[in-house]
């Protein structure tokens, strides 16, 4: 503020030669972006030289220049394979898996959780395990005020909280309360009334868990699955005797059907001899007008019958992801697989993914803006099949189709949905 007062009287008792105002004279203004081209110009900045001397940014000013194209597809040919991705891609052959019985020494390890992100968000992985790029993005800014309503995500976070605090054993009322005296709900009967709805939904969740949780208490479990000449370690959470259990507040959905299907083909080629399964509970589906009570769906899954058959394809898939983006996201890839295998051709099935794919895709997804484009279309995420897929599944027309078919059929098959 004293500059500026300074400069308001400078204009008001002296102008500059020619007239105009003296600010013009002493004011420089310093461009907000450190790509600008002013920055590196001598004398621009009001400086004999170049005001700045960062290298970076001057790459950066120099590509300024060049040609704008508008970002397309991220990688448009496959990448080299990784360092020791030959040996990880060997994993491939059926059968060849089992309980390890050698040394680990010096043998290609594949964390368990690595997988399970991979088929969750594909495009993410890619981005970041295969990349090593983090995206930074905007934080949102803390709203002061007190909340007179509660958004999806709030709603979803209250929800989440609460029902992992009862499965722990805290008593309904208890995480009840404990999430009330947080702050964030609005205020007397406003929130309340939001509390409530949120336990009703988590009522027949807790309910479906607390049965399928009787088989004894939860443990975690480690797994190292030899696949190949690869091993798949890592540890499964909440297994109850030969019962995987986890129960989301969400809505159950395509991904966390996926890391049910991959902690299970671990358990079970680790130690093929137990009656392993999964159950994984979630928010049933509603009526179009919203008009049934809340409730609960689950999936249960068993193994295959060649369950280290089935792991080795998912390595395999591995490395093929790590060349380029693998354009199976997972509500997408599990709307397409449950069509087919349904009996809808390749033709039928793509029309039902796009219906939904303003939805299902996510497109506003920064992962998804980087990997395929701002906008991108159903035909241009789904993509030609390679000679592979072809081989596979001859039948398909895109790669969406075949890569979808290979990680869900298998489920599909294997997969019991209950409803309470």
């Amino acid at each position: 503020m004293p500059v500026a007062e300074l400069v308001d009287a400078l204009d008001r008792i002296a102008t500059a030669p020619g007239g105009e105002p003296v600010r013009d004279q002493v004011v420089t203004h310093h461009p907000l972006q450190t790509v600008d081209e002013r920055a590196f110009t001598p004398g621009a900045l009001g400086a004999p030289g170049p005001f700045s001397f960062d290298v970076a940014a001057f790459r950066g000013a120099r590509a300024g220049r060049d040609e704008r194209v508008a970002p397309g597809v991220l990688v448009t040919e496959p990448l080299p394979i990784p360092d020791g991705g030959a040996s990880v891609g060997g994993a491939a052959p059926a059968g060849n898996g089992g309980a390890v019985g050698t040394s680990t020494a010096e043998r290609p390890v594949l964390d368990l959780d690595e997988l399970v992100e991979l088929l969750e968000h594909p495009a993410k992985w890619f981005v970041r395990r295969r990349l090593g790029v983090q995206l930074l993005r905007d934080e949102d800014e803390v709203d002061e005020r007190l909340p007179l309503s509660v958004g999806p995500l709030d709603s979803w976070a209250a929800g989440d909280r609460i029902l992992t605090a009862v499965l722990a054993g805290a008593e309904p009322r208890q995480a009840f309360q404990a999430e009330w005296r947080r702050g964030q709900m609005p205020p007397r009967q406003l929130g309340n009334a939001a509390l409530l709805e949120v336990m009703e939904r988590i009522r027949p969740i807790h309910a479906m868990a607390t049965e399928a949780a009787r088989m004894g208490s939860a443990t975690g479990r480690d797994v190292l699955a030899e696949v190949g000449s690869v091993l798949v370690a890592g540890t499964v959470p909440g297994v109850h005797s030969d019962r995987v259990v986890r129960a989301e507040y969400s809505k159950l959905g395509a991904k966390h059907r996926l890391r049910a299907w991959v902690q299970l083909l671990a358990l079970a080629t680790t130690e093929p001899d137990r009656a392993w399964h999964t159950v994984t509970i979630g928010r049933g589906e509603s009526n179009r007008y919203g008009e049934d009570s809340p409730t609960a769906a689950a999936s249960r899954l068993r193994p295959p019958e060649d369950p280290a058959a089935a792991l080795a394809d998912l390595v395999a898939l591995h490395i093929e992801a790590s060349r380029m983006p693998l354009p199976i996201p997972p509500k997408i890839a599990e709307r397409y697989a449950t069509a087919r295998s349904k009996g809808a051709g390749p033709d039928s099935a793509l029309a039902q993914v796009r219906r939904g794919w303003r939805y299902d895709y996510q497109a506003d997804d920064p992962f998804h803006l980087l990997c395929f484009g701002d906008g991108a279309s159903l035909e241009s995420v789904a993509g030609t099949p390679s000679e592979q897929d072809r081989e596979r599944y001859p039948e398909e027309t895109t790669r969406l189709g075949a890569l979808a078919r290979r990680v869900w059929d298998p489920l599909l098959a294997s997969e019991e949905r209950i409803t309470s």
